[in-house]
């Protein structure tokens, strides 16, 4: 996993950020506050701006807020997953 970190964690200021490692090369990722969890597991090749496209708009949603646009617009550009491996 070669994101940065620090990065990641300057970009939610107002969350505690922890990470759990996966067998996969993945990890969990967890943003904690007031008492609130918000975990995703992210695969090892994800790239950090669109992963913090894809928290801000699933924070958003989650606190039932209308998700940024910007973070929108880097989702459009990517494929659908694939979960069969050819």
């Amino acid at each position: 996993m070669d994101l940065d970190f620090d990065t990641l964690t300057k970009a939610f200021p107002e969350y505690e950020l922890s990470t759990k490692a996966r067998p996969d090369g993945g990890f969990v990722l967890t943003l904690q506050r007031e008492e609130r969890s918000f975990q995703r597991v992210v695969g090892a090749s994800a790239q950090l701006d669109w992963l913090i496209s894809t928290l801000r708009r699933d924070l958003a949603l989650e606190y039932g807020e209308v998700p940024p646009v910007e973070s929108l617009k880097v989702l459009h550009g990517r494929p659908l997953p694939r979960y069969l491996r050819a």
